[in-house]
Parts: structure tokens; C-alpha cells; sequence
């Protein structure tokens, strides 16, 4: 059976298309602010590189989005987790919700973050109606962090990555070469841009010309 992924790739440009609405709910994400760098797209772009020589190597198909990267998420202070990503399986939204219907439309009420670069493969995953928004837990999040990123933010958007309990999410920190790997609450070992990455799904990233010299 062929295998399908779903690449989402952040960008400014979804926002600034929308109007007036659009900033307004980008200013709101304070929290979750996006700055961009140079070398910040270069390495964004190599991550589609790799996802790109995937689909050449495993016959996939792959459907990209590079300006649909707004990824919903739950308030819920009750658990130890006050945000956590949503479970996307048909079952647990009709459960949650009564219908697949009523859920599309409450997306647009979600708030949302923007991973620089996200896959779907395996896991299940929702838009809402102009195909914007997409509400599930990727099976694969990569963050790029930028000088303007805080604390606050980094360990925010790590929190709520971890309650993805199949996504494997990487963060890039531009100063160095290590990148922190994670799958849901688990500490993977740290790679290196020196050298090629693989993830779990199989896709393989090469940054090492994006290495910083030591």
C-alpha cells in the first residue's frame, strides 16, 4: 500500500492573505510567537529536502500545504497538562463531540501554534472547513528556535508536543549544532547537524551544510 504523508510547513503569508481577522488572531498568540531568519528558512527548506527524497526512495505520496501550518489545541487545567494536543481518531471526536460536523466548525474556536515544519502519516487529523486549521497529534514536529523565542514559549510549545503520545518532535536551537529530539514524553538521545538525522517514520534529514563550524 502506498504511503501518504501530509506536509505542513509554516508561513506568514497564510495570515497576511486573510486580512485584518488574521493578524488580530496572530497577535493573540503571543505566547506562541514566530520569528523567521535566513538561516531559519534554510533549514526549514532541508527539512522538505529530506521529506521530498523520502517520497522518492519509498514510492510515497506526499501532499504538501507550505502556507496551512496552524495546529489546534485543548485548554484542559484539570489534567497535569493544561494544554495538550487533540486525538484526531474518529471514535474519540464523535464521543467528545456527536459528529465529525459539529467538531469542523469548533476548530475555528481552538487556538492554535504554528510548528515550523509538521508531518502527518499514521496519525489521524481534522481540518476545519477552509482547510486552515488541522486539529491531531503529527507524527512528526520539527521546531526551529530563533533568538526572539523565550523561555517561557520553548518550554510551553515542549509541554504541549509531549502530550502527542505518537508525535516525535526535534528543536533546532540556531546557535549550536545539537538538536533535542523527544517521542511524547520521552527523552530521545540528542543528534547532531553534522551528521545525517533519521526519524522514526523513516525519513532522513541532512543540515550538514547548515553545521556551524567549530
Amino acid at each position: 500500500m502506498r504511503k501518504t504523508l501530509y506536509l505542513y510547513m509554516n508561513s506568514r503569508k497564510m495570515y497576511e492573505s486573510r486580512g485584518n481577522s488574521g493578524m488580530d488572531a496572530l497577535r493573540k498568540q503571543e505566547l506562541f510567537g514566530m520569528a523567521t531568519s535566513l538561516r531559519h528558512n534554510k533549514i526549514a527548506q532541508s527539512f522538505i529536502g529530506g521529506a521530498i527524497r523520502f517520497e522518492d526512495k519509498t514510492n510515497a505520496e506526499i501532499t504538501y500545504y507550505s502556507e496551512s501550518c496552524a495546529l489546534a489545541y485543548v485548554k484542559n487545567f484539570i489534567n497535569k497538562t493544561p494544554v495538550q494536543l487533540i486525538n484526531a481518531n474518529m471514535e474519540s471526536i464523535i464521543k467528545e463531540y456527536g459528529s465529525i460536523e459539529t467538531f469542523m466548525q469548533a476548530i475555528d474556536t481552538l487556538d492554535f501554534v504554528q510548528p515550523d515544519f509538521m508531518v502527518f502519516q499514521k496519525n489521524p487529523f481534522i481540518t476545519n472547513k477552509s482547510e486552515w486549521k488541522i486539529a491531531g497529534q503529527p507524527d512528526f514536529i520539527a521546531e526551529i528556535w530563533s533568538e526572539s523565542n523565550t523561555e517561557r514559549e520553548i518550554d510551553a510549545k515542549k509541554a504541549l508536543y509531549s502530550t502527542g503520545l505518537e508525535t516525535e518532535h526535534w528543536y533546532v536551537y540556531q546557535d549550536k549544532n545539537v538538536i533535542e529530539c523527544w517521542f511524547g514524553e520521552e527523552r530521545l538521545e540528542d543528534k547532531s547537524m553534522t551528521g545525517k538525522l533519521l526519524t522514526k517514520m523513516g525519513i532522513e534529514f541532512d543540515l550538514r551544510k547548515l553545521a556551524l563550524k567549530s
